[in-house]
C-alpha cells in the first residue's frame, strides 16, 4: 500500500508544479512586456503628376485673398462687451425724439391740428400761407401738442411744417404735411346729351370732386302736375359728373356736405357744408 502512495505523489507533484496557477513566473507582473508602437518611416515614392497637382494647389491658395479679422465687420450683437466703437454715436431707441399721431379738424374758416412726441419737447408748426407764420403749440413744452390756425380759405390747400426739439437740444426731429380747409362744393348741371343729364361736382377753388357719392332725385314738372321720377345713388367719376337718365326738368341733389334743387334753366348751386362736417380729418 505505501508502494503505490509513494508512486501516486510522485506523480501528482510534477503537474502541480507546472500548473500557471501555481508557478508565479507565469504570472503577468513578472511577465510583461512594454507595448511598441512601430512607425513607418519608409519613404513612399511619390508619383510626379501628384507633385505637380501639390504644386498648383499651393500656387492657388497663394492667389487667394487672406482673411483677416480686421477686415471682417463684428455685429454689434455678437460684439464683445469690452469693445469700444469710436466715432460711432449710439443713442437707445427711447432718446429719439419722434412725431407722431397728427390729426386735423377741419370747421369753416379754421383748422384744428395736434400731434404727440415720443419724448418731452418744444414744439411749432409753420404754416405755408405765403408768410410762413409760426403757431406754437398751446401746450406749451410736453408731449401732446395743438394748434389752431383761423380764418382758413374755403377749399384752399396749406402746406405746413411741424418741428419738435429736446430740452437739450440733442434731438430734432419734423414732419411735412397739408390739408385743404373747409370744403364748400358747387354742383351744376352739365352737358345734356338725348338721353342723359351730367351733374357736375366741384370745390369752390374749382378743383374737380370725384369719387364723391350723391343721391339724384328727378322731377318733371309738366303742365299736368309734377311727377316724381326715379332716384339713383352714384359717385361721380374722373371727370366729376354722375349721369342721370330720366325725362325730367328738375334735380333734387343729396349727399354728406352737398344739398341742392337744379332746374334745367338753373346753372348752379352753391351748398354751405363741409365734407368733414362733424368729425376728424386723420392724416395718413
Amino acid at each position: 500500500m505505501k508502494k503505490y502512495t509513494f508512486v501516486l505523489i510522485l506523480f501528482i507533484l510534477p503537474s502541480i508544479a507546472l500548473a500557471s496557477w501555481w508557478n508565479p513566473f507565469s504570472w503577468k507582473i513578472f511577465n510583461s512586456k512594454e507595448s511598441q508602437t512601430i512607425i513607418n518611416t519608409t519613404p513612399q515614392n511619390t508619383s510626379s503628376e501628384e507633385i505637380q497637382k501639390l504644386k498648383e494647389e499651393i500656387s492657388n491658395l497663394k492667389k487667394q485673398k487672406p482673411v483677416s479679422s480686421y477686415n471682417t465687420p463684428i455685429k454689434i450683437s455678437e460684439s464683445p462687451k469690452n469693445i469700444v466703437k469710436e466715432n460711432i454715436p449710439i443713442v437707445a431707441k427711447e432718446n429719439i425724439l419722434r412725431i407722431s399721431n397728427i390729426n386735423k379738424k377741419i370747421e369753416k374758416g379754421k383748422v384744428t391740428l395736434s400731434w404727440d412726441t415720443n419724448l418731452p419737447s418744444d414744439s411749432r408748426l409753420i404754416l405755408d400761407n405765403g408768410n410762413g407764420k409760426v403757431y406754437e403749440s398751446e401746450n406749451g413744452f410736453g408731449v401732446n401738442h395743438l394748434v389752431k390756425i383761423f380764418n382758413t380759405e374755403s377749399s384752399k390747400e396749406y402746406d405746413y411744417k411741424i418741428t419738435a426739439t429736446t430740452a437739450d437740444k440733442k434731438s430734432y426731429d419734423d414732419h411735412y404735411g397739408s390739408f385743404i380747409a373747409f370744403i364748400e362744393y358747387k354742383v351744376y348741371l352739365g352737358s345734356n346729351d338725348t338721353d342723359c343729364q351730367t351733374i357736375k361736382i366741384t370745390d369752390t377753388a374749382g378743383r374737380v370732386i370725384t369719387g364723391k357719392e350723391i343721391e339724384v332725385r328727378g322731377i318733371l314738372n309738366s303742365s299736368t302736375g309734377i311727377i316724381y321720377k326715379s332716384s339713383v345713388k352714384k359717385n361721380s367719376d374722373s371727370n366729376g359728373e354722375v349721369r342721370y337718365c330720366d325725362k325730367v326738368n328738375i334735380y333734387e341733389i343729396n349727399g354728406e356736405g352737398i344739398s341742392a334743387t337744379l332746374k334745367s334753366t338753373q346753372q348752379t348751386q352753391q351748398s354751405n357744408y363741409s365734407f368733414c362736417t362733424g368729425i376728424s380729418c386723420v392724416s395718413a
